[in-house]
């Protein structure tokens, strides 16, 4: 089955082009885990995205274009 391959990832972009990308899993409901300790250690006003992105090559930022303009 072809969907099975993606993955859930929560990660943040900062303002610095930085990031964190958390492992990624199953579902969306297992990643909103991950999402939540990421607001817990890392929200401040310099970030320019933070949330939970579904990708199947691992590489979540990817498939989010322009976060810089």
């Amino acid at each position: 089955m072809a969907k099975n391959k993606y993955k859930y990832y929560a990660c943040l972009k900062d303002g610095h082009n930085g990031g964190l990308v958390c492992d990624g899993r199953d579902s969306a409901q297992a990643a909103e885990g991950d999402l939540l300790e990421l607001v817990r250690k890392y929200l401040n006003n310099d970030i320019v995205f933070m949330g939970i992105i579904k990708c199947a090559d691992g590489r979540p930022f990817n498939r989010i274009k322009d976060l810089n303009t």
